[in-house]
């Protein structure tokens, strides 16, 4: 799997990359003699770059799709598990106690215990074994008016629905990783592209500090991720009652930036670069609420007051 060369925050890493690009811009009839492509052309042309690599899903994004088909799988789990059991006590009538072990076996119930720790390969193991054993079996399963008629395609019908979500979650944990590879390929390609300029750059203004500074990395990065006033604060209290919420966790997602509320529910995180953030607030006994989307505008503590759910 492809690993990120730059040691900092996604978010971080698109400002450095505006923010150089720009000085670029500033100095550009230096770059200029210094190398011939460098022109207005070729720093549209990183700039774009940049864009594209920023409007990539985000880790939260593509994982959404995922997470809704892990919920939904575990549901038709349940689902099944649940009918296989009625198949079980179906056999327990159908069969004298001889017949018992050999007949559940058959059922499939040495996948039950991974099948129930929800192991989903073994869900549908169970679920296969099941319907082979009903069509198999159904004149003893329905005989003396033990199984309904209706249970052959009830269960049929859940393992239909549960291969289906299984095959569509594979699929989906599967693209998820080919857009993981590609957005952080392409965040290695604007950096790449981004410290070959500063070491231009570097070079360019070897006898003039101040102005160097602009196209070293850490430099540009330590401008943007200390930012100081820049980021978030507000209060969380209970949707119910308007109480304040004490010791809830306030993350902001694609960086290390986090809080805790206050006994009055207040928190307030600072030193946050600009860029737009998926907030996560979580605390015990509530429900937990992300804000998909949180603009941090440069030097500006936002204000995000939160209602949070209880259980």
């Amino acid at each position: 799997m492809t690993k990120s060369n730059y040691n900092c925050s996604q978010q971080e890493l698109y400002t450095v990359c505006r923010l150089g690009w720009q000085s670029c811009k500033q100095h550009l009839n230096d770059f200029s003699n210094f190398k011939g492509r460098y022109d207005d052309d070729f720093i549209s042309e990183r700039l774009n770059e940049v864009e594209k690599a920023a409007a990539l899903k985000d880790d939260q994004a593509r994982g959404d799709e995922s997470e809704t088909l892990r919920i939904k799988l575990t549901q038709s789990a349940t689902n099944g598990l649940a009918n296989w059991q009625k198949l079980k006590r179906y056999i327990a009538d159908a069969y004298t106690a001889e017949f018992q072990k050999t007949k559940t076996e058959a059922a499939g119930i040495n996948y039950y215990e991974k099948a129930s720790n929800a192991n989903w390969d073994s869900v549908q193991g169970l679920l296969y074994s099941g319907a082979i054993f009903i069509n198999e079996n159904l004149a003893d399963l329905t005989a003396n008016k033990n199984m309904p008629d209706t249970f052959n395609n009830v269960f049929n019908t859940a393992k239909a629905q549960f291969d289906e979500l299984h095959k569509n979650f594979l699929d989906s944990e599967e693209t998820m990783s080919i857009n993981t590879e590609l957005k952080v390929s392409q965040n290695n390609d604007i950096y790449a592209k981004l410290i070959s300029m500063f070491l231009d750059g570097q070079e360019i203004f070897r006898n003039q500090e101040a102005v160097q500074k602009q196209f070293i990395f850490d430099q540009a990065l330590n401008l943007v991720s200390g930012i100081g006033t820049a980021g978030i604060k507000g209060y969380l209290t209970n949707s119910k009652t308007k109480s304040p919420i004490i010791g809830a966790t306030i993350k902001i997602d694609q960086t290390n930036k986090s809080g805790i509320s206050d006994e009055s529910g207040r928190y307030e995180i600072t030193q946050v670069a600009s860029g737009k953030y998926p907030v996560v607030i979580s605390a015990e006994g509530y429900q937990t609420t992300t804000i998909a989307e949180q603009e941090i505008k440069v030097g500006t503590v936002s204000t995000l007051s939160v209602e949070l759910s209880p259980m």
